[in-house]
């Protein structure tokens, strides 16, 4: 992505012009602009380094230090400066100016630099919505000189999960959107546009929430097919397997037929490939779907199929596909994306990447539920407990702030945007007053600030009892408050001990620091030697293949960690499990810290970020998530109290996840490096944020919140039982260690 995209206002047509200057720059080198992208050992701060503020050598200069100097034609450097330029209002106003001036150099005949000069530029233009060529330009030719087709890079930065002679998607990545390799090592499918707003309308007011459930859901999602190395087309039909099996359950409870047309460009060959896989897929899910599902194939061939597709919400776009001879390249500007209309509403996929094909089945089946959702009133409520001074999921703790933007994004705003099938509900217990609504798919427990009163955890009981039921706490001891820069952490239970021990569960009165798996930062001393930033309060949990089952750390069979290899814990606490308690239930321990942690059991405990952490008390291996399912007895033994009864033990099978850490659902960074909450005081001065939290904050939710956001996302799906969202998750990276 171009700089300026980590700030969403600022995201436009300048973007565009960015990438295209370095994916010409990669189609005719055969190698990415950015050096840290050519390098397996490099790491990926310091790729984001390098885009964000390294030297922008010329063109030419970067092409002979990487040994392919003489394969860019004259003149284009001039192209090149124009397009890859930080500042985004000096690039070229809009695409098709850059894409003129490449062609005349690919021509041999490049224009007069003073005349390059002379393009208006993006901030002559104003924010433009780009459209870019008009219909029937012919694609653009990256010729190459004869030679040996570009190396691939060394390896898989992240994973290490390519099989031996996969095409190297990550690196290609990395420069179609500007050197940032995406998580998974494939590009976003785009966030839908809902049916009610019009095309390119831009909504300013949830930008930084955008910003965030597009590399969310674009990059942690559907982009997974890069973990698994191959597309399940062609592999086997998609209804013989469990995700198929799963969208046709889902479809079947339509009460009216879902129609999905694809609209497509032909002249890239992937993009035909993707054409004719989608269809084949599409057609068999038609067929078995007893007329609930209606596909159509339109390909864009005229000016007013284009006006149809844009209506529809699909975007043209930029694709670029390399020869089967290495020797070509062509960019086409064109169309890939599905419309999906369910009654009177409608959905887009606004762009499918074929390097993500295998994600197109999960999409389809979220696109489905949020229609459904919308014309049936068909939706997943989950309570979330209030009234707690709890962390709430609608806090901006997401991002650092941004001065004079208003509040960042939150984890409901997040999944009202772009998952709003499920509907998170606050349940305030009211002292216990209130008995929880027994229609809710589950009940969620956020990190509490209050003490719980033995009526509330009777409530909590008494909807668990009911059976066919969900709670999920995600807490700890560890309270750290909101606007403290020095990050303190005062351990408390609050009450939760109680209700947990009556499972089976025991959460210890502690704060875990792994100095054997933390989140670290590189930085440099005053003297200018690197050094690690480290923070032992910040868990880093693996998945190791190798790990017998009673060392793994991270348990990625488990529906909520499903094929995730890499989650933070932060502000954890121990567990220690009785399984005497719940004879009748299932004990699953499904995240561990390393062998190097250590628990702190005094109040208050540092967990600032720091140069030089000094371990302290003996080091081991401790639990920090249970799952427990079955026939759950009350966690008080069925006994009335506080005029709340409940049964002694569940009539069916309910289930229990408890995720020993306060912050799992915020960036705890930027909650604490943020100013604190406004004081109810008027007159009070709000104190600054602090500045250096703000920057560990902005990397740590590049690297870790995607995992975070994508592994709540599944807790919900377990904890509500979809099987259909399920299967299909899974299907997005399976195999991946197979």
């Amino acid at each position: 992505m171009a700089p300026e995209q980590t700030d969403p206002s600022k995201d436009g047509g300048p973007a565009e012009v960015w990438a295209l200057g370095l994916l010409a720059f990669r189609m005719l080198t055969g190698k990415p602009y950015w050096l840290s992208a050519g390098d397996a050992g490099a790491t990926d701060e310091a790729l984001r380094r390098e885009v964000l503020s390294g030297a922008l050598a010329p063109a030419s200069a970067r092409a002979k230090e990487l040994g392919c100097g003489e394969r860019l034609p004259t003149g284009f450097d001039v192209f090149f400066a124009r397009c890859v330029v930080r500042e985004a209002e000096r690039r070229f106003g809009d695409v098709g100016d850059a894409q003129r001036v490449l062609a005349a150099v690919l021509d041999g005949n490049p224009m007069d630099p003073e005349a390059v000069a002379a393009l208006p530029s993006a901030r002559a233009r104003g924010p433009v919505e780009t459209t870019g060529l008009a219909h029937g330009t012919k694609p653009v030719e990256l010729a190459k000189p004869a030679g040996q087709p570009p190396k691939a890079r060394r390896g898989d930065r992240r994973h290490h999960l390519r099989p031996p002679g996969a095409p190297d998607a990550a690196a290609e990545n990395a420069d179609a959107e500007g050197g940032a390799t995406f998580p998974s090592g494939a590009p976003p499918v785009g966030l839908a546009q809902r049916g009610s707003a019009p095309p390119g309308q831009k909504r300013r007011s949830a930008a930084w929430m955008g910003f965030v459930a597009a590399t969310v859901l674009g990059l942690g999602l559907v982009s997974a097919a890069g973990f698994a190395g191959y597309t399940f087309f062609g592999r086997e039909r998609i209804t013989d397997t469990p995700c198929g099996q799963g969208a046709l359950s889902l479809i079947g409870t339509l009460k009216s037929p879902v129609t999905v047309t694809l609209y497509t460009t032909k002249g890239l060959p992937k993009l035909d490939k993707l054409a004719g896989d989608v269809s084949v897929m599409m057609r068999d899910i038609e067929k078995a779907s007893k007329g609930k599902l209606v596909y159509k194939l339109v390909v864009v061939t005229n000016p007013e199929q284009r006006s149809e597709a844009i209506e529809a919400g699909v975007t043209e776009s930029a694709f670029g596909d390399s020869g089967t001879d290495h020797a070509t390249a062509t960019i086409l500007r064109g169309f890939c994306g599905m419309a999906l209309t369910y009654g009177s509403e409608k959905e887009a996929i606004p762009v499918l990447a074929p390097e993500a094909a295998q994600g197109i089945p999960f999409w389809i089946v979220q696109k489905v539920r949020e229609l459904r959702g919308r014309a049936d009133d068909a939706f997943q409520r989950f309570g979330v407990v209030s009234g707690k001074d709890e962390i709430k999921l609608t806090e901006p703790n997401l991002m650092p702030a941004q001065p004079g933007r208003g509040a960042g994004p939150n984890m409901k705003g997040i999944f009202t945007q772009a998952m709003p099938y499920y509907k998170l509900d606050e349940v305030d217990l009211r002292g216990g007053e209130a008995e929880i609504d027994g229609d809710l798919a589950g009940l969620v427990v956020t990190q509490p600030g209050l003490d719980f009163t033995d009526k509330e955890l009777r409530r909590i009981d008494q909807y668990l009892m009911r059976g066919n039921k969900s709670v999920v706490v995600i807490a700890s001891a560890v309270n750290v408050k909101a606007g403290d820069h020095t990050m303190q952490g005062e351990l408390s239970l609050h009450g939760l001990d109680r209700l947990l021990a009556g499972y089976g569960i025991e959460m210890r009165k502690d704060a875990l620091l792994d100095w054997g798996r933390s989140v670290s930062f590189p930085t440099f001393t005053p003297s200018g030697a690197g050094t690690l930033l480290r923070a032992p309060g910040l868990l880093t949990v693996e998945h190791d293949n190798a790990a017998a089952e009673k060392d793994q750390a991270l348990d990625s069979t488990f529906i909520p960690f499903f094929r995730l290899d890499e989650l933070i814990f932060p502000f954890a606490s121990s567990l220690a499990t009785h399984p005497e308690k719940q004879p009748d239930a299932r004990f699953r321990i499904v995240a561990r810290s390393s062998p190097g942690a250590t628990a702190e059991t005094a109040s208050p405990v540092a967990l600032r970020p720091t140069t030089d952490p000094t371990p302290r008390g003996a080091q081991a291996q401790h639990v920090i998530a249970v799952a427990v399912d079955g026939k759950l007895k009350s966690a008080f033994a069925g006994q009335p109290g506080d005029g709340v009864s409940a049964p002694a033990a569940a009539p069916e099978s309910s289930r229990l996840f408890v995720l020993s850490s306060s912050q799992f659902l915020a960036n705890p960074l930027a909650r604490a490096g943020n100013p604190p909450p406004t004081p109810t005081d008027a007159m009070a001065a709000v104190p600054p944020g602090d500045e250096d939290l703000g920057i560990l904050a902005q990397a740590y939710a590049q690297r870790y919140l995607t995992a975070s956001i994508v592994a709540f996302k599944n807790t919900l799906d377990w904890a509500g039982a979809d099987d259909a969202t399920v299967s299909c998750s899974a299907l997005l990276i399976s195999e991946k260690r197979d």
